[in-house]
């Protein structure tokens, strides 16, 4: 699902950015 890549994609970035 797209979706589900996109919300993958934005947690990896939340992830990257916030640790």
């Amino acid at each position: 699902m797209l979706h589900n890549a996109l919300w993958q994609l934005v947690r990896a970035s939340h992830f990257y950015f916030g640790n």
